[in-house]
This record gives C-alpha cells, sequence and structure tokens, in this order.
C-alpha cells in the first residue's frame, strides 16, 4: 500500500500525540497503534493495511542535508531545531545536520536568556 505524505504527516501527529512507537493505517485512512487492529479492520488482506514509518519534524519528505540545514539556518522555532537533532540522531546521523541544529539552537537559547 502506498502512502501519502499527507498521511505520513498525520500519522506522526497521531503517534506523537499518544506516544505510540509505531502505527499502522488501512485503505480507508484508519489509523491503529496495533498491527494486529489494523489487519483486523480489512479482513486480514495485507495489500489493505501498512505500517506508517515514524521520522518526525523532518522526514515528511526526504531532504538532502544541504536542504536541511538551510532550513536550520532560517528556523526561529526551538521546538522543530530539537526535533531535528533527534530524529537525525535516531535516523540518519548526518553529523552536519547535528553541529548546525545544535549551533542555531544554541545561538536562539543565548539571545533568548
Amino acid at each position: 500500500m502506498k502512502l501519502s505524505n499527507k498521511i505520513k504527516k498525520q500519522a506522526a501527529e497521531i503517534a506523537e500525540k499518544h506516544g505510540f512507537r509505531e502505527i499502522w493505517v488501512n485503505d480507508m485512512n484508519e489509523f491503529f497503534s496495533l498491527k494486529s487492529n489494523a489487519a483486523n479492520s480489512v479482513e486480514g488482506d495485507s495489500k489493505r493495511y501498512a505500517e506508517v514509518p515514524l521520522g518526525g519534524v523532518a522526514q515528511e519528505e526526504v531532504k538532502s542535508a544541504d536542504e536541511l540545514i538551510k532550513e536550520v539556518e532560517a528556523s526561529e522555532d526551538i521546538d522543530a531545531l530539537e526535533k531535528v537533532i533527534e530524529v537525525e540522531k535516531k535516523e540518519k546521523n548526518r553529523k552536519t545536520v547535528i553541529e548546525a541544529a545544535e549551533k542555531k539552537l544554541e545561538s536562539l537559547i543565548k539571545n533568548d536568556e
């Protein structure tokens, strides 16, 4: 089952809100925290449900390190920067992105004081 960016974004929001580690969706765009519930919703037809990859903020679409660094440098959102750092450390672990986000976060916090 192909997942749109809109479904991925909705799933990430639901998972974050409810603290789910995984989230599943069926072809009727219904979300589930358990694979078994998603499967049962479509009578076990594995072509009609899928796990939604959770990646948080920046992973709504795959971005190059350069693109993400430009967004980080333009950002004024402390929460978003913290999320970028968290996601990068878990998934891609791109040092240049992490360093840029940490540097920007540090400057925003320093300016807030």
